[in-house]
């Protein structure tokens, strides 16, 4: 049972991992030069970001780049969102001094690769545009937006607790999403109002958001 368990562990994370390998070389030669110094930002702003930790009443932590993350949905190319969770993912575990394996490395940069590409994909085909944020006309977009992200994102952390464990995959996504969805929820609104301040407001949004 235990081997049959880490059997199913280590192919969650090959297919992860090969899933987000194929997303970033398929988007990374798109990389516009032009918007390299809002990539590094938002990078920044998403490592950050993860080291502000939401504790949560029943237990355990929540980072809140979730909020960066779907403003650069809103705001740029996928292929900019892709580098920008590239930059902040690697540089929170260099500010945090996490030390792991490549593997691990990986898999958890894949795990936000594969959240945010299945998401963005979801807001395009809803209506929405990167760069044109509309809070009143295309609210649908943005709702489908958070709405997906947040559920991917809980799916993908409870599959892995579910291999890991060897415990039900659905009614623990259906615990998350009871429990978490109203903390997604307000990392979405501050994304999505991170997203509108950028379009007046420029880099000083990202400051503003920090404070």
């Amino acid at each position: 049972m235990q081997l049959k368990r880490q059997f199913r562990v280590i192919l969650l994370q090959i297919i992860s991992i090969l899933f987000g390998l194929i997303i970033f070389g398929m988007f990374l030669p798109k990389l516009i030069a032009v918007h390299w110094l809002s990539t590094l930002l938002f990078g920044i702003a998403v490592a950050l970001s993860r080291l502000l930790d939401i504790q949560l009443p029943q237990g355990g932590k929540l980072h809140i780049d979730t909020a960066v993350i779907i403003a650069s949905i809103l705001l740029f190319p996928l292929q900019d969102v892709l580098a920008i969770i590239a930059i902040g993912m690697l540089g929170s575990m260099l500010l945090k001094q996490i030390r792991l394996g490549f593997g691990n490395v990986a898999y958890q940069l894949s795990l936000k690769i594969n959240t945010a590409f299945l998401s963005a994909n979801l807001f395009y085909l809803a209506g929405g545009r990167p760069g044109a944020v509309e809070p009143f006309f295309g609210i649908m977009a943005i709702l489908i937006l958070c709405a997906s992200y947040s559920i991917i994102d809980q799916s993908f952390d409870r599959l892995a607790t579910a291999s890991n464990r060897g415990t039900p995959f659905v009614p623990a996504l259906l615990s998350a999403i009871h429990f978490l969805g109203p903390v997604y929820l307000s990392l979405s609104s501050l994304g999505v109002l991170l997203a509108v301040m950028y379009g007046g407001m420029k880099y000083w949004s990202l400051i503003l958001f920090f404070l």
